[in-house]
C-alpha cells in the first residue's frame, strides 16, 4: 500500500498574478469621458463651441468688517481697534461696512435689519441693493453668459452677525436675478450656468493671541 499524503495549494503566486494583472489595468485604462469633458473646456474652437479665456479671472470680493473700527496698521492695531470697539458697545457690534472691491463702503445698520419688516428696514436693504448693484454693473464683463463673469466672494468678519452675511448674499442674487432670470432657478441646468457666487472660509479659531486682528488685517487688504 501506498501512503498518500495530502498536498496543501499554494495561493501565493496565484495572488501575485492577480494584483500585477489589477495593477497593469489601472495604469494603463483611459477614462474617455473625463477626457471628452477636459477637452470641451479647452480654449479652443471645438469642444462647447465656446472660447473660454485660459488666463484667471479676477474675483470680486465683498468685505463687510464692524463701523466704528477706523483702519489699522498692522494685526497687533486692528486686534486694538477691535477689543476697544467691544468695550465701547459692550457687546459685539451689529453695524458693518459693506465694501465691493475697492469701492467706498457702504454703512449697514443692525438695528435697522432688527426692525422687522418696517419701512427702516426696508429702506436699509433698498439702498444696499443699490449700492451692491451700481458696483457689480460697473465691474460687469459684455458679452459673456453668468458662469464667465468674475466670481464674487462674499467675506464678512466673524465678529458680525450672521444677518450682515446674509443680507449681503440676497443683495448679490438680487442683482443676477434682474440680469439673468434664469440663472436663479434651481434646476441643474440653469445652476451649471450661474455665475459662481462663494461665501470667504471662515479663520481658523484660537491659532493666535490676536487672531481677530489677523482676520480684520486680511479683509481689509481684499479687493
Amino acid at each position: 500500500m501506498h501512503d498518500h499524503q495530502e498536498g496543501k495549494l499554494d495561493l501565493v503566486p496565484m495572488i501575485d498574478c492577480i494584483m500585477l494583472l489589477l495593477l497593469f489595468f489601472i495604469l494603463t485604462s483611459s477614462f474617455a469621458q473625463m477626457e471628452s469633458v477636459i477637452a470641451s473646456i479647452l480654449p479652443t474652437e471645438g469642444g462647447s463651441g465656446r472660447r473660454i479665456s485660459a488666463a484667471p479671472t479676477r474675483n470680486i470680493a465683498i468685505v463687510a468688517i464692524p463701523d466704528g473700527l477706523g483702519c489699522g496698521k498692522d494685526a497687533e492695531d486692528w486686534q486694538r481697534r477691535w477689543i476697544r470697539l467691544q468695550e465701547q458697545t459692550k457687546q459685539l457690534p451689529e453695524d458693518a461696512l459693506v465694501r465691493v472691491g475697492g469701492a467706498e463702503p457702504f454703512r449697514v445698520s443692525g438695528a435697522a435689519l432688527n426692525a422687522g419688516d418696517g419701512r427702516e428696514m426696508k429702506d436699509q436693504r433698498e439702498g444696499l441693493y443699490e449700492y451692491i448693484r451700481r458696483e457689480l454693473v460697473a465691474r460687469e464683463q459684455t458679452e459673456t453668459i453668468r458662469l464667465d463673469q468674475a466670481p464674487i466672494n462674499v467675506h464678512c468678519f466673524s465678529g458680525l452677525p450672521w444677518k450682515v452675511a446674509i443680507v449681503v448674499y440676497d443683495a448679490v442674487r438680487a442683482y443676477e436675478k434682474e440680469r439673468a432670470p434664469e440663472a436663479v432657478i434651481n434646476t441643474p441646468e440653469a445652476l451649471a450656468q450661474a455665475r459662481i457666487i462663494n461665501f470667504g472660509a471662515p479663520p481658523v479659531r484660537n491659532f493666535a493671541t490676536c487672531e481677530a486682528g489677523w482676520e480684520l488685517l486680511s479683509l481689509s487688504i481684499l479687493r
